[in-house]
């Protein structure tokens, strides 16, 4: 599930996938991700957790079963060139190494 929140936390968006948080993107510019284990338990397989930050201050949450599997979709998104990337070591690393300069 992915939630998208002003900076105030109110909820501004919801959806069951990455559409929505890829339709925000499209409005505002995503400046920042920080990707981590996610504290609380998450549904199914999904322990990691991807909080991407906007220019207008809004975040958006999302889940993932892997990091790779984060890490592959952030370096899909050809529109985010100026995206800071923040996490463990590892992930930076999968990041890293797919990244399109």
């Amino acid at each position: 599930m992915t939630i998208i929140r002003n900076k105030r936390g109110d909820i501004i968006s919801r959806s069951r996938n990455l559409r929505g948080l890829l339709d925000h993107a499209r409005k505002q510019l995503p400046i920042r991700a920080t990707f981590s284990d996610s504290p609380e338990p998450c549904k199914g397989d999904n322990r990691y957790r991807l909080i991407v930050y906007f220019a207008n201050g809004d975040f958006a949450t999302s889940a993932y079963a892997s990091p790779i599997v984060c890490a592959r979709f952030l370096n899909s998104r050809r529109s985010w060139p100026a995206l800071e990337v923040f996490g463990p070591p590892e992930f930076i690393s999968e990041y890293a190494s797919g990244r399109r300069l």
